[in-house]
C-alpha cells in the first residue's frame, strides 16, 4: 500500500511539473502586443508617402495607451499620427493629448472617461502614422515607452513587436528636383527657339527685296 502511495504521489508530482510550463506559456501567449503593421510587402516607394498601423492584440478591458514611435531619420521621416476609434467602442469617451511629431518619432497618449463601461476586448487598430519616404534603404519602426491602462488606471501588461520597412528608389527631394530641373531645361530651351526664330524673321529679306534687286532704286 504505501509503494502504491508513493507512487502515485511521484505521478502527480511528475504531472504538475508537466502542467506548470504548459500554462506559464499559455500565458505568456495570450499577453497583450502592441505591434507595428507595415505594407504587406513592408516596401515603401520613394515618391509616395506610406501609412503604417499601430495594432494591439489580445487586450482584455483596454480604456487608454500611450506610445512613442522611432524611425531612422534619413530614411523616413515622420509626417502625422492618428488616433483610431478602438478604445471607444464600448461607449467609452476618448480624451486625447496634443500628440508629438518630430523628424524622427512620434509620440500619442489617449485616455477614455469614467470606470463604466468596461473597455474594449481583443484585438485592433488604435492609431496609424504617416511616414515620407527621405531615401532609398531600410528604416527600424520602433516602439518605446508602450502602456496600455484599464479603467482604473492599473497598468495592462504587454509586450511590443516592431517592424523593418525598406524604401526603393531614389529619394523623394531628388525625383522631384530632377522633375523641376528637367521642366526648367525645357522651358529654357523652348524660350531660346522662339527667340531665334524671332532673330532669323528680322533678319530675311522682304519678298519684293529678295525678287527684285532694283525694286528699291
Amino acid at each position: 500500500m504505501k509503494i502504491l502511495i508513493c507512487a502515485t504521489l511521484a505521478g502527480l508530482g511528475l504531472l504538475a511539473a508537466v502542467i506548470a510550463p504548459s500554462n506559464a506559456t499559455r500565458a505568456q501567449t495570450d499577453q497583450a502586443v502592441v505591434r507595428v503593421v507595415t505594407p504587406s510587402d513592408s516596401v515603401a516607394k520613394s515618391n509616395n508617402q506610406v501609412e503604417v498601423s499601430i495594432n494591439v492584440e489580445n487586450v482584455t478591458n483596454l480604456a487608454g495607451f500611450q506610445f512613442v514611435l522611432t524611425v531612422d531619420p534619413s530614411v523616413f521621416k515622420t509626417l502625422a499620427v492618428r488616433k483610431t476609434l478602438l478604445i471607444g467602442q464600448t461607449g467609452r469617451e476618448i480624451v486625447c493629448g496634443d500628440p508629438t511629431i518630430e523628424a524622427a518619432a512620434v509620440r500619442l497618449s489617449c485616455v477614455t472617461l469614467r470606470e463604466k463601461p468596461a473597455g474594449v476586448d481583443g484585438s485592433g487598430t488604435i492609431a496609424t502614422v504617416t511616414l515620407q519616404p527621405l531615401a532609398k534603404g531600410a528604416s527600424d519602426l520602433v516602439l518605446d515607452n508602450v502602456k496600455l491602462v484599464h479603467p482604473d488606471g492599473t497598468e495592462l501588461p504587454s509586450t511590443v513587436a516592431n517592424a523593418r520597412l525598406k524604401v526603393t528608389g531614389g529619394s523623394w527631394w531628388t525625383t522631384t528636383r530632377i522633375i523641376l530641373v528637367s521642366g526648367g531645361a525645357v522651358l529654357v530651351a523652348l524660350t531660346a527657339l522662339a527667340t531665334v526664330r524671332r532673330v532669323r524673321a528680322r533678319a530675311t529679306p522682304t519678298s519684293a527685296t529678295a525678287g527684285d534687286p532694283e525694286a528699291g532704286a
